[in-house]
């Protein structure tokens, strides 16, 4: 009882607070000047919104096993997000000739690779480009491919082995995520970063998350926290239950740690039945980096205006 009456106290008093999405509204980037303006917390603000998902969610796997790609699908957001900007008055590039193929290969391997600042010509947004079929295939071909490469020549697949899974009353784990949760609330809120966390389930299945917010508060001396997700699982604005596709009622989700485990957050998902069985833990922050210096290259050298892509 004690834990149920910490819980409703800690999300009631989040339910009047203004985070990061409070009355944002996306606005396309359609030139290098304003790519270049845009500051950290607008970048992580661009998850707030529909625009900044992508356009099919975790699916495939290698061989043809249904294990998804959600490291990966996951991996490429945050690099759209970070180093895309999208000039929709330009033609879009074509698929049915060889230099329009080209070019949209070139795009996804840049994006993939962290390598370069992608200018998309003929879309609004990541989830218009995401939504083309014609990306969408090949894209999911990549992250598949990706996928392999990071398995099998660079023994990728060991990080989902890395964390401890939730089990109830442990205080080694829930030791373990008040330290993995620091570390998140710095890489996101002090240096205003979108944190790549794996999320580890019981036994050996790990998923992905973006989080592009963390809320945090205390109940009685213990530090309660709040998440903002962007998750593969969830995007083009519907997710499949039973085959059923329902509508997501806001572009992200939400989940709350009480001290003790993860639940779904009370006003994203009515009410809770039982914990969530997993605890999670940041990755991929060397990865950053890259981006900034890509970023920085790029602003420093790239002329004001430039003809389309």
């Amino acid at each position: 009882m004690l834990t149920i009456f910490k819980l409703l106290f800690g999300i009631t008093s989040l339910w009047s607070s203004e985070n990061i999405c409070t009355g944002v509204t996306y606005q396309t980037i359609n030139s290098k000047e304003s790519y270049c303006r845009e500051s950290d917390e607008q970048s992580m603000q661009r998850l707030c919104s529909f625009e900044n998902t992508m356009g099919f969610e975790n699916a495939g796997g290698l061989f043809g096993l249904p294990t998804g790609v959600c490291w990966w699908h996951s991996e490429f957001m945050r690099n759209a997000t970070y180093l895309t900007y999208y000039r929709n008055e330009c033609p879009r590039w074509d698929e049915t000739t060889r230099d329009g193929r080209k070019k949209i290969r070139q795009a996804l391997n840049d994006l993939i690779f962290n390598r370069e600042v992608v200018v998309i010509p003929g879309y609004d947004n990541l989830l218009q480009f995401t939504s083309d079929p014609y990306v969408q295939a090949k894209l999911q071909k990549k992250l598949q491919q990706w996928m392999g490469r990071d398995s099998f020549l660079y023994f990728q697949w060991v990080n989902g082995l890395e964390g401890v899974a939730y089990r109830p009353g442990n205080e080694r784990a829930i030791k373990r995520e008040y330290k993995n949760l620091r570390q998140l609330y710095h890489e996101v809120i002090n240096e205003k970063k979108i944190s790549y966390v794996m999320v580890q389930h019981t036994g050996v299945e790990a998923h992905a998350y973006l989080v592009f917010h963390v809320e945090r508060w205390n109940v009685e001396g213990e530090d309660h926290y709040e998440i903002f997700v962007q998750d593969s699982n969830y995007q083009n604005f519907s997710y499949n239950v039973g085959g059923t596709r329902m509508r997501l009622a806001t572009p992200y989700n939400k989940y709350t740690w009480n001290g003790e485990f993860w639940m779904q957050s009370s006003d994203y998902r009515a009410g809770y039945s039982k914990p969530l069985d997993f605890n999670l833990y940041v990755q991929k922050s060397r990865d950053l980096k890259k981006t900034e210096r890509v970023r920085t290259r790029y602003c420093a050298r790239a002329p004001a205006s430039s003809p389309c892509p």
